[in-house]
């Protein structure tokens, strides 16, 4: 799940807004968990190795977008199919 992104335009982490009990990338995660064999959360910075107990992808490239996230997740796991949300 693609949770980065320097969201200028809403003015705060746009992946920290909440649903219920969860914020939106652990929702996000949960979600696409039942469909994927490993779901990781891809951050363009992150001090932590996990959120909620999903592993973070930091993205390689700075400041690129979500083509960042897209190019650490290929470079980590260059045989696997990738789904991207």
């Amino acid at each position: 799940m693609l949770a980065g992104g320097s969201s200028t335009r809403m003015g705060f982490d746009k992946s920290q807004i909440h649903y219920s009990q969860d914020s939106h990338e652990i929702h996000t995660a949960k979600i696409i968990s039942k469909f994927c064999d490993n779901t990781y959360i891809s951050k363009s910075e992150s001090s932590s190795e996990s959120i909620g107990g999903y592993k973070v992808l930091v993205d390689i490239l700075s400041n690129k977008g979500p083509i960042s996230a897209l190019y650490t997740a290929f470079d980590k796991f260059p045989d696997s199919g990738i789904l991207a949300v």
